[in-house]
Order: structure tokens, then C-alpha cells, then sequence
């Protein structure tokens, strides 16, 4: 794992998902908020060691709280039958949100391990524990928050082309480049729909909140031009940026400027849960 991925990993453990987790308005989710520090601390201080069991052993607690996750999600789901318009969208950016975490901590531990895991390397596998920590756990929830926020055309949109375009995304990864990009090209549409209903919104806040927001939603064209970028090259066979330029353009501007201070104005302004 590279430093610059490593770095992502750690903020996506330590401070995206908890500062994430109060946000989803789900039931159980405080016992899991109180052990997720611990657990955090722990599987990042994997990144420090070596390939090996003892790191593997380190990320252990952490992938079941990812798992605890989930299976948190998908009760909330089951017990929120049948919801219809704008609840059922609701429950399903939490449901993404939380379904997101067990294959970021799977990943992590097949990664820390030096295991290919379903054909994929050491390399994309680090990269996909950051992916689904951001771009799933983080911009779901905060396609929750901005439809309860800001309800309209543009939330409902977000709301509804984030989720498909994660689940795209995950099976891109699988079956290849065309439907990884159909579903980079919902996740932008949506995040770019989400950035619009947000920046009226925030303009009308105090200070820090506000100037938070507005950083997230100033990032998002960059961010989501150099993912497109790279999966319009990497599908058409054009030039693009590898891997490691796009982890550290993209993904460090995704990560800080989109999640972290998105995740944390709508924290400061109190945000009702998903």
C-alpha cells in the first residue's frame, strides 16, 4: 500500500466513518459508534506493519464492526418495508452507507494479508478499502442527508444515482471497464446533483458550517472530472492517469474536500439523521 493510499485509509477509519456514523439515524448504531475508535485505532496502526499475519490480525476487529455494520443496514432496511418515494430513497443511501463497510474491511484484511482476493491484487485491493469508505460509505450518507436537508429534483436525483452507481461501480470491478464506467458516470451525476441542492442550503448558514459545505461542493467538479478521466481512458483504451496520480489528485481532493468536510459541516449544523 502506498503512503498516500495508507494516509487516505487511516482518515477513512478514523475520522470519516465516525464522524459519519451519528448521522445515520439507524438502531444500534451507538453501541457500534462507541467501539469503532477503538477498533479504528487498531486497524490502522496495521498500516504501519509489514504484509503479514500479525497486520492481518490487527484489521480483524475492525472488519467485524464493518460486518455488525451491514447487518445493521439490512435490519433497518427489513423493518422499513414498504417504503415508498422519498423514504424508500432514504433507506436505501443508508443501506448503501452501511453496505459499503464490509467490503472495504474484507478488502483490508486480504490487502494486509498479501491475499488476492476475487483476482484482485495487493494494489487495487488497497485502493478499493479507500473507494468504499469514501465514494460508498461517505457520499451515500451524505446523499441521505442533503434529501432530508434539501428535499427536490436535485436531492432525489443524487439520492437515487449515488447508490446505483456504487452498486455499479462494485460490479464493474468484476465484470469490467464499461460497467465501471456506467457507474462513474451515475456516482458524478449524483454527487454534482447533490453538490447543487447543497450550495444554496449552505450559503444561508454561520460561518464554519458554510464554509465548510461550500469547500466540499467547490471540490466536487474536480473530483469527479479526474474519476471520469480515468474511466472513460481506462475503458476506451485513451490516455489517463495511472493508478497512483489518480489516488493522490482525485482521491486525496475526494476524501478531504468532498467527505471530511462535507461529513463534518453538516455535523456542525446538526443535521437530522438519514
Amino acid at each position: 500500500m502506498t503512503p498516500v493510499v495508507a494516509l487516505l485509509v487511516a482518515v477513512g477509519m478514523l475520522a470519516v466513518v465516525p464522524l459519519g456514523l451519528p448521522l445515520l439515524g439507524t438502531a444500534g448504531i451507538d453501541g457500534l459508534r462507541r467501539a469503532w475508535p477503538w477498533a479504528g485505532v487498531v486497524g490502522a496502526g496495521s498500516l504501519l506493519l509489514p504484509v503479514g499475519l500479525p497486520a492481518v490480525l490487527l484489521t480483524l476487529p475492525y472488519a467485524g464492526l464493518c460486518t455488525i455494520a451491514a447487518g445493521l443496514g439490512l435490519r433497518r432496511a427489513w423493518t422499513a418495508r414498504p417504503a415508498r418515494g422519498t423514504a424508500a430513497l432514504r433507506e436505501l443511501t443508508a443501506l448503501t452507507a452501511l453496505g459499503s463497510l464490509p467490503v472495504a474491511g474484507s478488502c483490508l484484511v486480504a490487502e494486509r494479508g498479501g491475499y488476492a482476493l476475487l483476482g484482485f491484487g495487493p494494489d487495487l485491493l488497497a485502493l478499493t478499502v479507500a473507494h468504499f469508505h469514501f465514494a460508498g460509505f461517505a457520499v451515500a450518507t451524505l446523499a441521505g442527508l442533503v434529501l432530508v436537508r434539501c428535499p427536490g429534483r436535485l436531492s432525489r436525483t443524487g439520492a437515487t444515482a449515488v447508490p446505483a452507481g456504487t452498486a455499479l461501480v462494485a460490479v464493474g470491478h468484476l465484470t469490467g471497464p464499461a460497467v465501471e464506467l456506467a457507474g462513474a458516470l451515475l456516482v458524478a451525476v449524483g454527487v454534482l446533483a447533490l453538490s447543487g441542492a447543497t450550495l444554496g442550503y449552505a450559503l444561508g448558514h454561520r460561518r464554519m458550517p458554510r464554509a465548510l459545505l461550500v469547500v466540499a461542493v467547490a471540490v466536487t467538479p474536480v473530483t469527479m472530472g479526474l474519476a471520469l478521466w480515468w474511466a472513460v481512458g481506462r475503458w476506451a483504451g485513451l490516455p489517463h492517469l495511472d493508478l497512483a496520480t489518480t489516488a493522490a489528485t482525485h482521491g486525496v481532493a475526494n476524501a478531504l474536500g468532498l467527505c471530511l468536510c462535507g461529513l463534518l459541516g453538516w455535523r456542525l449544523l446538526r443535521a437530522t439523521p438519514v
